[in-house]
């Protein structure tokens, strides 16, 4: 009976080893995770805040290239009137000295 009751103590406290260790996988498991949601969620912030910066860029970007095409279409505009007074002036120095 004494060596019944010895090997049922020490198969509890091998149990209760085995338990303990169990319980540690556990926690690190669970801080584990914990980390990895927090890292998680500050690279998702890191991102958002790369998103924003580069929206940002794209509309400067954009109000840059509508400041250009304005420019553009303006010298675009005063080559064509430029180009239509010198047709006109050499029309005109034409038909004097066809006369």
């Amino acid at each position: 009976m004494k060596e019944f009751i010895k090997k049922l103590k020490t198969d509890l406290e091998r149990k209760e080893v085995a338990l303990k260790n169990t319980k540690l996988k556990l926690d690190q498991a669970l801080t584990e995770i914990d980390s990895l949601k927090t890292e998680s969620i500050n690279k998702t912030s890191m991102s958002m805040q790369e998103i924003d910066k580069e929206s940002r860029k794209h509309d400067q970007t954009r109000i840059s290239l509508k400041k250009l095409e304005g420019q553009y279409n303006m010298l675009i505009f005063l080559v064509k009137r430029i180009f239509r007074e010198s047709f006109l002036t050499c029309q005109k120095l034409k038909s004097k000295f066809a006369q």
